[in-house]
């Protein structure tokens, strides 16, 4: 540099500022960070004196890499930024590997990290087109291994550090480039075992996702025939209600020998009369009917009522008029698209129930099936 700056020293432009870059550079490897901005900004200026472009986003870029070091990262960014347009714009892949290398770094300190590998992959992309690696570069694929292994993409994992093994063997082939402990750096043999241990992880792990795989097939295969054997089932209990509703109309009520013999034949019939008309009337959907209400509206005592219900229908009064609610809901269901519309709590209301849950599991108990299914069942024979 000394000779270069002599006033009687006859030298082109471009060799002082090769110098000046070369000093830059050593001063940064030595970690004076100082000293190599100030050559990066002598750089600048001379190259900006003498219109050398290229020179001179190579001092801006190096001064980018200086700012970086130092964690000076806004500066930094903005210096890689401006140099690598330049370098793109000329398709100068060797430069633009360094600029992307770089800017790599920066994001991880950033921790942006998928940015910071996005910026690996382009050097990458650059050393496939060329088959031509900057030692500046030469950490990409050990990072991009290292990024894969923590994410547990063993593929990627796979992929780049075959890279890695690949550039390996470039960089120990640039003789004039590298010393004996750059070129040990990476022990190939290691990598090339680190690689088939991977191979061997990879293969066993895609035969237990097989395993997994026809273990899910088989519980959805299991589940999709257990939901349609039950499907199966209740559509059949669907068309058994409406088979019996179909057979109720022929069955005639018949007076039992089983009604108790303190009852007078006159007054059984009156009491039996008097819960035909209630059961045409549909009386029994009064939410809040009673057996004293009923008797006193059939002109009878709610003993004699209970009985006459005990022996003729088989069943209590509760569970009478239940029924009847439930055939109700039936009926009304089938003749009425209307009806079919109504909330369930409100289907429940309308035929004499005052809670849903107990609508809901009565129904069940008594039908085989859930009103909704009911519901869903008569819609789509509708719509067929």
């Amino acid at each position: 540099m000394e000779f270069i700056e002599n006033p009687n020293t006859n030298i082109h432009i471009r060799s002082h500022l090769a110098s000046l870059f070369s000093l830059s550079i050593s001063c940064r490897k030595l970690n004076r960070l100082n000293l190599a901005s100030k050559y990066n900004k002598k750089g600048v200026t001379i190259s900006s004196q003498n219109e050398d472009i290229e020179m001179n986003n190579l001092f801006v870029q190096h001064e980018g890499i200086v700012l970086l070091m130092k964690n000076n990262l806004d500066s930094a960014l903005d210096s890689l930024n401006k140099s690598t347009k330049y370098f793109e714009s000329k398709n100068l892949k060797a430069d633009l590997a360094i600029s992307y290398y770089f800017l790599s770094q920066l994001y991880f300190k950033k921790k942006e990290d998928s940015l910071a590998v996005d910026y690996l992959k382009k050097v990458d992309t650059i050393f496939q087109l060329t088959n031509d690696i900057h030692p500046e570069t030469e950490p990409t694929y050990k990072l991009l291994t290292n990024y894969y292994r923590e994410k547990g993409d063993l593929n990627k994992e796979l992929i780049y550090l075959n890279k890695l093994i690949l550039v390996d063997s470039t960089l120990n082939s640039y003789k004039d480039y590298l010393d004996k402990g750059i070129k040990n750096k990476y022990d190939l043999p290691r990598l090339i075992n680190q690689r088939d241990q991977l191979i061997n992880l990879l293969k066993k792990e895609k035969y237990q996702l097989r395993y997994i795989i026809a273990l899910i097939l088989l519980i959805l295969i299991s589940v999709f025939l257990v939901l349609k054997y039950r499907h199966r089932k209740l559509n059949r209990r669907f068309e058994l209600l409406l088979e019996n509703l179909g057979k109720k109309g022929e069955k005639e009520s018949k007076i039992l020998n089983s009604v108790p013999s303190k009852l007078s034949s006159e007054t059984k019939t009156e009491i039996l009369e008097g819960l035909k008309r209630f059961e045409e009337s549909q009386g029994y959907a009064n939410r809040n009917l009673t057996l004293t209400d009923l008797a006193k509206s059939l002109n009878t005592n709610s003993s004699y009522l209970s009985k006459v219900i005990n022996a003729e229908k088989k069943k209590n009064f509760s569970s009478y008029l239940n029924d009847l609610r439930l055939d109700l809901a039936v009926t009304k269901l089938i003749e009425s698209p209307m009806f079919r519309s109504y909330k369930i709590s409100a289907i429940a209301r309308e035929v004499g129930f005052n809670n849903t849950e107990t609508f809901s599991k009565l129904f069940r108990t008594k039908n085989g099936i859930y009103p909704s299914f009911f519901i869903k069942q008569l819609a789509r024979q509708s719509s067929g």
